[in-house]
């Protein structure tokens, strides 16, 4: 009961933080409008690389589907009346949860959401939504999610902290969070509360089979927030950038083959699964950095293969038992593995292991010459980058596509100049020894509005999504919650780039012809100067006293 009440304490600090200034995220009932459009498509986003969800746009509602946990969400702004969806088809299969938003308070019960809702950046803080966020899970990478962490033990994940006596199995926290929060970011709706999970959003990002894919479900995210505009925006840099780093990685003809296994030791309780594993999100990340790897089917026929029903892979059965039988399981796996240039381990390990530990849990060592990526030293786990209890590979890992591509360029093409500065974030080479960058708390330097501090790090505005302007370049701009959502962002500048699809002397004489401005402009502004010089008294005053005024 005291951890209820302690949690409940916590949970109501923010209350005070999510007005969020002088900005009205929530209609006044009085001032709500049947006939306004308050989600116009204009101003939404668009799904174009991500299969697994939707988003469509009504008059008082929008509808987000997730077809990978079949649940249909119908957001409305909130203050308004909940809307009349009884026309609106459901899908058979499909659950609805109807919610209002911008969402106040939220709560991330696995890591892959919160770097989504950290991405959701405005021009006042650098923290995207995550400063609304009441709770989060304890193997959060990101070193502000470690800071709230430690503010409060109320900020954790309930069930997941096992330094608090007495957490862990308490159905009573999980009702206070689902109870204070408007909405619960989770893989699944296993909730483990005694209450309703009408709150509950699932989070299928690591359901795509794409890089892009999984990225663009912060589009998904945002929606939540009312941030669909700002969403639209940053994917579309996102994805451009992409593109550019994967045609530029796909110009070296060369094509290395990549693997990435596994040891599966729990699934069965006489033999482990060897796999290799070719899911989607891995093919694209190595075909779009310029590499090669093994479809599914190129391992029919294979001696003692099989075929998981539930994941895209190849798998051989080893006997635990260590003796004959087992070496030559360990054998037939590793035949499949003699023309792989780069592998990729991804077996489970608490621990940080070398090349040696890696190489010797598919019965491999350091001498054996003739696999290529032993050779050539190109062996990697995915544990670059981590807290002391989680990894940011199922972070910023899912979504952040263009740095993964870039991780994976390093690795497969390296002497592509787009990624002749990056440091890895993901992949760590066994072979040289690398050894795993720990974040810490310490790195962070901003303040959580749930961990009491003042008013000043109260959680940013979000401003009105149903407001816009269009620029000339046919892109839109937002308001700003640095001027309380007075004005709205710059539109972007054009420049010469804009003009390439002209022909060439058309490009010159353009060029001519804006210089010629040009020199108009400056020569007018030196004569009217002059003029204003001669008619100003020295002090900025007019000839009559009066302060003189820039138009």
């Amino acid at each position: 009961m005291h951890r209820v009440a302690f949690g409940a304490m916590a949970l109501a600090s923010l209350s005070a933080y999510t007005s969020a200034g002088s900005v009205e995220e929530c209609l006044a009932p009085a001032t709500f409008s049947a006939s306004k459009d308050y989600f116009p498509s204009a101003a939404g986003a668009t799904v174009d690389e991500a299969r697994k969800f939707t988003i469509e746009y009504d008059q008082g509602y929008k509808v987000v589907t997730n077809k990978a946990g079949k649940r249909q969400y119908v957001l409305y702004r909130c203050g308004a009346p909940e809307p009349d969806v009884s026309a609106l088809t459901l899908p058979a299969g499909y659950e609805r949860r109807i919610l209002s938003v911008p969402a106040q308070k939220a709560v991330t019960a696995e890591t892959v959401s919160y770097d989504f809702l950290n991405l959701l950046q405005n021009d006042k803080t650098d923290m995207g939504v995550t400063d609304r966020l009441i709770s989060l899970s304890p193997y959060s990478v990101d070193a502000c999610a470690q800071k709230a962490l430690t503010c409060s033990n109320n900020v954790m994940s309930p069930g997941l902290n096992a330094a608090v006596p007495g957490w862990g199995a308490k159905p009573e926290e999980y009702d206070a969070l689902m109870n204070e929060a408007n909405v619960y970011f989770d893989f699944s709706e296993s909730y483990k509360g005694t209450g309703a999970t009408d709150k509950t959003v699932i989070f299928s990002a690591t359901s795509e089979t794409s890089l892009l894919g999984r990225g663009e479900w912060l589009k998904f995210a945002a929606a939540f927030f009312n941030l669909d505009g700002v969403a639209e925006q940053k994917f579309d840099r996102t994805r451009e950038k992409y593109y550019e780093l994967s045609d530029a990685a796909k110009a070296n003809p060369s094509r290395p083959k990549v693997s990435f296994v596994n040891v599966d030791t729990y699934g069965d309780s006489t033999v482990d699964y060897f796999m290799i594993d070719v899911a989607g999100y891995k093919r694209s990340a190595v075909l779009d950095a310029g590499g090669y790897i093994a479809n599914v089917e190129d391992f029919v026929g294979a001696p003692n293969v099989s075929f998981p029903s539930t994941m895209r892979a190849a798998r051989w059965a080893v006997p635990k038992e260590a003796g004959a039988e087992r070496e030559a399981a360990i054998k037939a796996f590793a035949a499949n593995l003699k023309d792989t240039d780069i592998l990729i381990d991804e077996r489970y390990s608490p621990s940080v292991l070398s090349r040696d530990e890696s190489l010797a849990a598919y019965g491999l060592s350091g001498n054996d010459m003739e696999y290529p990526f032993i050779a050539h030293g190109k062996l990697y786990r995915e544990d670059r980058t981590g807290s002391a209890t989680g990894s940011a590979w199922f972070e910023s890992g899912v979504s952040r596509p263009d740095i993964v591509l870039m991780d994976f360029i390093k690795v497969i093409q390296p002497s592509t100049p787009a990624v002749a500065s990056h440091e890895r974030v993901f992949l760590r080479d066994l072979a040289q020894g690398e050894t795993k960058q720990v974040v810490t708390a310490a790195e962070c330097e901003r303040g959580y509005p749930v961990c009491g501090l003042s008013l000043a790090d109260k959680a940013a505005a979000i401003c009105p999504s149903d407001q816009f302007k269009t620029c000339s370049d046919g892109s839109k701009v937002f308001l700003t919650p640095s001027s309380d959502c007075t004005r709205f962002q710059a539109c972007p500048m054009r420049s010469m780039s804009d003009y390439t699809g002209l022909p060439a002397s058309s490009n010159i004489i353009l060029a001519v012809f804006m210089s010629f401005v040009g020199l108009v402009l400056i020569a007018a502004g030196f004569y009217f100067g002059r003029k204003k010089a001669r008619t100003t008294s020295p002090g900025g005053l007019t000839p009559n006293g009066n302060a003189a005024t820039l138009h």
